[in-house]
């Protein structure tokens, strides 16, 4: 942890949240197989259902095998309520497309009255309507990402299958118009593009868009072409999807002691809990919070066995990990 991390963690921390890192941080770098404070990231999925159908996606493609839902606003506040006196980040999204859950602006908002500093939504901004405008400042989001993986509809239609270039980009403007013109200083407008071999030609024209538009920031990503994508088939989606641009290729990494499993975790739209987002189909989970207390959870002989079982090298999440490369900004 950078000096200027621990800055901002000392600037919007508490007492005790302060001393929950500290607790994580310990147990991180001891490599202990439990946890001695409690996670102060947590990522939740809303809804695992996409309006998209990105074939390399589990919720978009045909692979998912977790039942699709909706979270219920009451055990989101449940949840909530549990762990915001420890959290310093909220991640709203997993698989599926977040704009899809009716009580999505309450969320942020619920999360930002109970004190969260960072709230971060992504989305691929298709369902956006002008009368979402208010609702999105209102909810008082710190972050919000927008992807997108191509700057002409044919490009974009390539992967974002069943979507609009051109209304993600008209969405955008409307955004950032209104925050110009209310003088607000939220959210933090991040734009993202997964580079693939169907729109590495449209770099150079992504990021004279993004500078056009205004965004804060703009990224280019590499792609993961085995995403949930059975065994037998990921040779043929690395062949189609892989950029020629080998700057953009995604290398496996087998994380041991991954900080991921003792800093953070992933709750589903169900209740159910992921040891991290590289459990696509829910093959590990721990528990459920709508019928266990998180706590009982975080601290449970399970998720000792996965920690300590990551720690070995031995599992298999693990082995296909990716979720540290290293993201390439685009200069505005």
């Amino acid at each position: 942890m950078g000096l200027k991390n621990l800055y901002w963690f000392v600037k919007h921390g508490t007492f005790k949240k302060l001393a929950n890192l500290m607790l994580v941080e310990f147990s991180t770098r001891l490599k202990l197989p439990f946890v001695l404070g409690m996670p102060y990231t947590v990522m939740i999925e809303p809804t695992n259902y996409c309006n998209l159908r990105c074939p390399l996606c589990p919720a978009g493609n045909k692979y998912m095998r977790r039942a699709k839902g909706f979270m219920d606003i009451k055990l989101y506040k449940k949840i909530i309520d549990a762990l915001s006196p420890y959290l310093y980040e909220l991640v709203i999204w997993n698989y599926g497309e977040p704009l899809l859950h009716k009580n999505i602006w309450d969320f942020i908002k619920y999360a930002k009255q109970k004190k969260i500093p960072k709230v971060l939504l992504s989305t691929n901004l298709q369902l956006f309507k002008k009368k979402d405008l208010k609702s999105l400042f209102e909810s008082n989001l710190d972050i919000l990402i927008v992807s997108l993986d191509g700057v002409t509809n044919k490009t974009y239609r390539s992967y974002r299958k069943g979507g609009n270039v051109y209304k993600v980009i008209s969405n955008l403007k409307e955004i950032i118009a209104y925050k110009r013109s209310k003088k607000y200083s939220y959210p933090f407008i991040e734009l993202q593009f997964i580079v693939m071999r169907q729109n590495e030609h449209e770099i150079r024209k992504f990021q004279k868009l993004a500078k056009e538009l205004g965004v804060d920031k703009a990224i280019l990503k590499k792609v993961n072409p085995t995403m949930g994508i059975p065994k037998n088939k990921r040779q043929d989606m690395i062949k189609k999807y892989n950029p020629k641009d080998t700057r953009f290729i995604r290398y496996k990494i087998n994380t041991k002691n991954c900080p991921v499993l003792k800093r953070s975790t992933v709750i589903n739209w169900d209740g159910t809990i992921s040891p991290c987002c590289i459990d696509y189909f829910g093959d590990y989970l721990i528990g459920n919070v709508s019928v266990q207390k998180f706590r009982k959870i975080w601290k449970s002989k399970p998720y000792q066995k996965i920690r300590a079982l990551n720690r070995k090298g031995a599992l298999d999440i693990c082995r296909d990990c990716t979720t540290f490369e290293k993201e390439i900004r685009v200069e505005l």
